[in-house]
């Protein structure tokens, strides 16, 4: 799955065939545990 830093209060979690839904490019995405550049994702 996807989902943003728990720190962030609006954490999100998808199914991996899915986008995350929200528009904020400051927070990381994590993938297979491995930090990602959210931009990369959109």
């Amino acid at each position: 799955f996807y989902g943003v830093q728990p720190s962030n209060e609006k954490l999100t979690l998808v199914k991996s065939s899915e986008k995350v839904a929200t528009a904020l490019y400051d927070i990381p995405v994590f993938r297979g545990g491995e930090v990602i550049p959210w931009s990369i994702e959109q």
